[in-house]
C-alpha cells in the first residue's frame, strides 16, 4: 500500500509535469509527429512521460512501468505495476483546448489500488487510494468526492469529443430526456466521481491506461467501471493492453436499469 508520504510525493511529481505542460501549450513551443494508428504525438508527450518514469523508478525502483509511449506491454500478467498516460487528450492539447489530462495508476492483481489524474489547465487535481476514498486539489482547497443519485427523467450522459460512434448514439437515443455532455480524455470518468454526469457508454477501444487512474477515483467516490464482455469490474492486464467496451456508472445499483438497453446496442 502506498503510505500518505509516498501520496503527497506523487502530487508533487504529477504537479511539476502539469506546470510544464501548460508552459508548452501557451508557448506552443512543441513538435508533432504521428503515431503508428495516424494518431499525433507531440514532443510535450515525451516531455511528459520523461518526468514520470524518471521520477517513479526513483521512488518505486522495484515496480515495473508501463506507458503509452513505451507503446510495448510486458507480455506477461504482471501482479503489480504502474500504468501511466502522461498526456491524455492530444488532439485536446493541440488545439489549446483545457481538456487534457495526466493519468497515473498502480495496479495490483489486475485492479487500480491508487490513482491520481491532473487537468493542468484547471489546475485540479484528483487521487485515490483503494479503500481510503477520491479527493479533489484545487489550489489549497481538499474535498472529498462523492457520485450523485441519479434522475432516470433526466440522466446526464458523458460522451467522448473525438471517439463517439453509432452505437453510442443508438444506446443515448433510448433515453428521450438524456443530456449529452462531450468531453475530452479520462474528463469523463472524472465527471462522474464528481457528481457532474451519471454515465459513460464506451463501445470502443481503448487501452488501459486511458482510465485505470479515472477508474479507482470513480470507484472511491461510489462509482463502478462493467466490463460489457465480462459482466464483471473492468480490469487492467499488463499482457493484453487494449480494454473490453465498458459502462461507468456513478452506482454500481443502476447498472440494472441499463442493462437491457445495452444488451440491445450489443446485439445489433
Amino acid at each position: 500500500m502506498i503510505t500518505k508520504d509516498e501520496v503527497e510525493k506523487l502530487i508533487k511529481i504529477i504537479n511539476s509535469v502539469s506546470i510544464e505542460l501548460c508552459k508548452a501549450q501557451s508557448s506552443k513551443k512543441f513538435t508533432i509527429s504521428d503515431k503508428k494508428d495516424n494518431s499525433p504525438l507531440t514532443s510535450a508527450d515525451l516531455m511528459a512521460n520523461d518526468i514520470i518514469c524518471n521520477n517513479l523508478k526513483k521512488l518505486f525502483p522495484q515496480i515495473p512501468i508501463i506507458s503509452e509511449e513505451n507503446l510495448s506491454s510486458s507480455d506477461i500478467k504482471l501482479p503489480l505495476f504502474w500504468c501511466i498516460d502522461p498526456l491524455d487528450g492530444t488532439k485536446e492539447f493541440i488545439s489549446n483546448s483545457d481538456e487534457f489530462s495526466v493519468n497515473i495508476a498502480l495496479i495490483e492483481n489486475f485492479k487500480p489500488i491508487f490513482g491520481i489524474v491532473s487537468i493542468p489547465k484547471k489546475q485540479e487535481i484528483y487521487y485515490a487510494l483503494s479503500g481510503i476514498g477520491a479527493y479533489c486539489l484545487s489550489g489549497n482547497v481538499k474535498t472529498k468526492l462523492s457520485t450523485k443519485t441519479l434522475n432516470y427523467q433526466k440522466i446526464k450522459v458523458a460522451i467522448s469529443k473525438s471517439h463517439s460512434n453509432q452505437m453510442t448514439s443508438n444506446f443515448i437515443n433510448f433515453f428521450k430526456n438524456s443530456i449529452q455532455y462531450p468531453l475530452g480524455s479520462s474528463l469523463k470518468l472524472i465527471n462522474i466521481a464528481c457528481g457532474l454526469v451519471d454515465i459513460y457508454p464506451r463501445f470502443g477501444s481503448t487501452s488501459i491506461w486511458d482510465i485505470s487512474a479515472a477508474h479507482i477515483i470513480l470507484k472511491e467516490s461510489g462509482g463502478f467501471v462493467l466490463d460489457l464482455k465480462t459482466n464483471k469490474e473492468l480490469v487492467y492486464d499488463s499482457s493484453s493492453l487494449i480494454n473490453n467496451y465498458f459502462f461507468a456508472i456513478s452506482k454500481s445499483e443502476y447498472i440494472d436499469f441499463f442493462k437491457p438497453y445495452l444488451s440491445r446496442v450489443l446485439d445489433f
